[in-house]
């Protein structure tokens, strides 16, 4: 069970740090369309990180990525929901 919330914790860590990246890329005005890229990386490298490290401690890989996934998911809309409340402030663009 440990495993479990440490994979769903880990995935929804994995999108703050998409989170800051994109906000701060929006706070400098700069063309955010060049973090996609990054983000999906990151995404990805840290999927990779909870697939190869439950199989090396032999945990169950379906679970933990089941996990991991819906630990990222989350934290993308609590992320998400977070930047569109700070751009509607105006805190992120020119908007």
């Amino acid at each position: 069970m440990i495993p479990i919330v440490i994979a769903f914790a880990a995935g929804a860590a994995a999108e703050f740090i998409n989170y800051l990246l994109t906000r701060s890329a929006l706070g400098k005005n700069k063309n955010v369309s060049l973090i996609f890229p990054l983000r999906t990386l990151i995404t990805a490298a840290f999927l990779a990180a909870i697939y190869f490290g439950s199989k090396a401690l032999s945990l169950d890989t379906a679970y933990c990525m089941i996990a991991a996934a819906l630990g990222a998911t989350a934290g993308l809309a609590v992320f998400t929901f977070l930047l569109i409340k700070d751009n509607k402030k105006g805190g992120g663009t020119n908007g």
